[in-house]
């Protein structure tokens, strides 16, 4: 273990010797790039120069590589490790999570369905004051407004007191909003009207490159100007 060791520090030792020669090779040869280029003779050594920048920048690649594959490998390792039992975790905390909130959701409709009643309740009690006082019946009303005032607020099983309530302790819940588009063509249309900002709308710009390459000549869609750029490769190839 120790030798192996040694060796993976000896090696590590050659590759920074080798990084720097290579740090030195490429200084020179970024230094011996031509500033311009109006002549054939100096587009054809632009053209010598970016191979041999494309070359190094290969072999530079290489190296690095071969210094970061030990350690990529072992990290894979590692995270094969634990992905199973992470995975269970997560797993576990996503259907905890479903199951607390759907038992908020029912007590909440619950809740919703219970304070209807009670609002009808205090709605008849209020009525039944109200023919008492006008009978003359004063004690009576005033029993049945105190009858009324008794009524509580339907509350879920899980309150924490008068001003929230949560699940459990230990956790929070809050109520995180996002839109679902269900007509494109209604959003289009509010946006075409001017009903809704332009922003709303985002150009497929993946689907549009693709039109492009395939059309290679001028747009016929509205507002979408196809361009074609010169790009320039080295192959290589002397």
């Amino acid at each position: 273990m120790a030798n192996g060791m040694k060796e993976g520090m000896v090696a590590t030792l050659q590759q920074e010797v080798e990084v720097a020669s290579y740090r030195q090779e490429v200084s020179a040869l970024i230094a011996s790039l031509p500033q311009v280029v109006t002549t054939v003779a100096e587009y054809e050594a632009a053209g010598s120069r970016l191979r041999d920048v494309k070359q190094r920048s290969s072999d530079l690649d290489k190296l690095r590589k071969s210094m970061t594959r030990p350690m990529d490998d072992a990290k894979a390792r590692v995270m094969e490790l634990f992905r199973p039992i992470l995975g269970e975790l997560s797993s576990a905390e996503t259907i905890l999570k479903a199951r607390m909130i759907g038992f908020q959701e029912r007590e909440d409709a619950r809740v919703r369905a219970e304070q209807v009643l009670i609002e009808q309740e205090r709605a008849a009690v209020e009525a039944l004051a109200g023919q008492a006082a006008e009978s003359g019946d004063y004690e009576q009303a005033m029993a049945l407004q105190d009858e009324r005032s008794a009524l509580r607020d339907a509350a879920p099983g899980y309150a924490k007191d008068e001003s929230g309530y949560r699940p459990a302790v230990g956790t929070s819940t809050t109520v995180r909003w996002h839109a679902e588009v269900v007509d494109v063509a209604a959003l289009v249309l509010a946006v075409a009207m001017g009903e809704a900002p332009l922003g709303l709308l985002e150009p497929n710009q993946q689907a549009l490159d693709a039109l492009a390459r395939a059309t290679k000549a001028e747009s016929t869609l509205p507002g979408v100007q196809f361009v074609g750029r010169r790009v320039l490769a080295a192959t290589g190839r002397a």
